[in-house]
């Protein structure tokens, strides 16, 4: 390509043959090499596959957007993505616009992450953690996304999902929710806490009182599972010396 990059209208040629090529395979072949081989202005053929109507092409084209390593710019590529996400009617496709964009490392990709967490779909609540916790981890405004999250999510093994994230965060938002749940919550949310916090990595002081306070809990259960939590974190249980 470099050969006859300094001769011909290379991007020109592959854009063509692409916009002329029916065949949604043959289409993708001809857009990822040009991508591939780092054509300058190659955003063009994948603005190009993302108009197309075969799902297999544009899926395609998500896939070449998350991945930086294909040196689409990142100004193109986020508004390629957004754009999908705001437009398309394929549910997969959302999804994966959104992932390709988190994968990217984009700071734009919070909205979108937020907005699956908000979602009535299961799968979609599903996924934003995922993404939240595998990259947004170090965005400041993933800790109070996760807790309004955790706080209002009705199926219990994705709060207790949301939760673990939580404790492993380990971030000094979280200690006043853990605690108020081991003060005030149901036996299942204390019993909860209290499985999660196995992975907790956060400091331990502000968690002591709410904790000595659940070993002494008039649940048998709560008050067993509370002590186990307090020798592991070497804090004395309520009523000790």
């Amino acid at each position: 390509l470099r050969y006859f990059r300094r001769r011909f209208d290379v991007l020109g040629t592959f854009e063509k043959a692409a916009a002329a090529e029916a065949d949604g395979a043959r289409a993708n072949r001809l857009i990822s090499a040009a991508v591939h081989g780092s054509l300058p202005g190659a955003e063009r053929l994948v603005e190009l596959g993302l108009s197309r109507p075969q799902p297999e092409l544009r899926k395609s084209m998500v896939r070449l957007l998350a991945d930086k390593r294909f040196r689409v710019a990142d100004a193109p590529a986020e508004a390629m993505l957004l754009k999908l996400i705001g437009t398309e009617p394929d549910v997969l496709l959302r999804r994966a616009a959104v992932r390709a964009l988190a994968e990217r490392g984009s700071a734009r990709a919070y909205g979108p992450v937020a907005a699956l967490l908000n979602s009535q779909d299961l799968k979609d609540r599903s996924d934003g953690l995922f993404l939240a916790s595998g990259y947004l981890r170090q965005d400041p405004r993933t800790g109070p996304l996760l807790l309004q999250a955790e706080a209002r999510e009705t199926n219990r093994g994705l709060r207790g999902d949301m939760l673990r994230n939580i404790c492993a965060r380990g971030g000094n938002e979280y200690p006043t929710l853990l605690a108020s749940r081991l003060r005030t919550g149901t036996k299942i949310e204390k019993m909860d806490v209290l499985h999660y916090l196995y992975v907790w990595s956060g400091p331990v002081a502000p968690l002591a009182p709410a904790l000595q306070a659940a070993s002494a809990d008039p649940d048998p259960q709560v008050r067993q599972k509370a002590t186990a939590r307090l020798a592991e974190l070497r804090v004395r249980p309520a009523g000790s010396r």
